[in-house]
């Protein structure tokens, strides 16, 4: 995938997050909508990786389709995802719910799969153009 277009799905899912945080926080769907944490957290963790994505492959020059790159996507973002949850610990924002132990989880498990997400947007013309029958003939 071109660089130019792993930056639009980077400013794309931006777009969507910062939308989807200043609608959450103008009607308090954090607290009101029990999956809109669930949906963020995936839009969080798709960002993250099409970012480690982007830099891995602009400045490591590697191509991000390898599985390095996909290496790169996946650690980036449960490193982000573990600090984002470290963060919501000392604000003392998850505290205060029951079970914010699960809530945690699930967090970064939707950011895990959020990620995997991502590598496949950049790896799908990898996968689909890719004839190894043809490559043999």
């Amino acid at each position: 995938m071109k660089t130019r277009t792993i930056v639009w799905y980077i400013g794309l899912t931006a777009l969507l997050i910062g939308i989807g945080q200043q609608v959450a926080i103008a009607y308090s769907l954090y607290w009101s909508i029990w999956w809109y944490d669930i949906v963020m957290h995936f839009l969080g963790g798709l960002w993250i990786a099409l970012i480690a994505l982007w830099f891995y492959k602009s400045f490591a020059g590697e191509d991000a389709e390898s599985g390095r790159g996909y290496l790169v996507a996946l650690s980036t973002t449960v490193v982000v995802g573990i600090l984002w949850e470290v963060m919501e610990i000392l604000a003392g924002l998850t505290l205060t719910q029951a079970n914010y132990e699960v809530d945690t989880v699930v967090d970064l498990i939707m950011d895990v799969i959020g990620a995997v997400v991502a590598t496949r947007l950049v790896f799908r013309r990898v996968v689909i153009n890719h004839h190894p029958i043809e490559e043999h003939v």
